[in-house]
């Protein structure tokens, strides 16, 4: 008993030395140094050019991501019209098709906003990293990402509408008989 009560002693007793011992070396000399403010200075304007450069980037490829989704949706949005019309004329009911349609281009133009709101949001960040405090930025980036989020959610919501709706839609429009009046 008394043994293991001198092992718990002596491993506080070293625990607070090494914990005293590190932090009188803590922070490191280097950091009690002042630094030029001109040097200091252009390190800040250095590092802002840097994530001017990087949001650049960064906008042109949300740009280019862009057009490929909406000229994507554009091409599927027409072809589905097309289908449409040529299933009509074949003598098929295509109301719901036609119905579905019109939310899957409100889904399509919900997204075109959204993905605009970000790019500004991108634009807006970009000018906004070199004149304010990092906590500033950081609360603007959340921001960013959270538009982010809600352009993901937008490509989501598009994609199990087509296909969970539009082609449960064509799917019924094939078990159908074409009627003989539009023949």
């Amino acid at each position: 008993m008394k043994k293991t009560i001198l092992i718990s002693v002596a491993t506080i007793v070293f625990f607070i030395a090494s914990s005293g011992v590190s932090l009188a070396l803590w922070p490191p000399d280097i950091w009690k140094k002042k630094i030029d403010p001109a040097v200091l200075e252009n390190i800040l304007q250095a590092r802002c050019e840097k994530l001017k450069g990087k949001l650049d980037g960064r906008i042109s490829k949300f740009e280019e991501r862009k057009e490929k989704h909406w000229s994507a949706y554009n091409n599927l949005i027409t072809r589905l019209e097309k289908f449409a019309e040529r299933l009509d004329a074949r003598g098929y009911d295509t109301t719901d098709l036609e119905s579905d349609l019109k939310i899957l281009k409100e889904k399509a133009d919900k997204f075109l906003a959204d993905y605009d709101a970000l790019i500004n949001k991108l634009k807006e960040d970009r000018n906004y990293v070199c004149d304010h405090t990092d906590a500033e930025v950081k609360t603007q980036i959340v921001e960013t990402r959270n538009k982010l989020k809600a352009v993901r959610q937008d490509i989501i919501s598009f994609k199990n509408y087509y296909k969970t709706v539009i082609r449960g839609d064509i799917r019924e429009i094939r078990n159908q008989e074409p009627s003989s009046t539009n023949q």
